[in-house]
């Protein structure tokens, strides 16, 4: 039996990346002023966020009042 050579694997072409050149100046003044503007959406959020939680828990609280009212007196009619 005659023995398979192997044979070497071929070499891919490989494409060379042009590198664009990075702008490396920064506006340090644009993020301050991005940071302030998250700072104050995430406080007014927030703040509408308590307002509605705390209007949910008082009218939540008002239905088990009542509810638990009415368990209790059910036996009194």
């Amino acid at each position: 039996m005659a023995k398979a050579k192997a044979k070497a694997p071929t070499k891919k072409a490989v494409k060379k990346v042009s590198k664009k050149k990075v702008d490396t100046s920064f506006d340090w003044n644009n993020v301050g002023e991005n940071v302030r503007k998250n700072a104050e959406e995430i406080s007014a959020n927030i703040m509408k966020n308590a307002e509605m939680i705390g209007n949910n828990v008082a009218k939540n609280s008002k239905a088990v009042g009542d509810r638990m009212t009415a368990y209790l007196n059910r036996n009194l009619k």
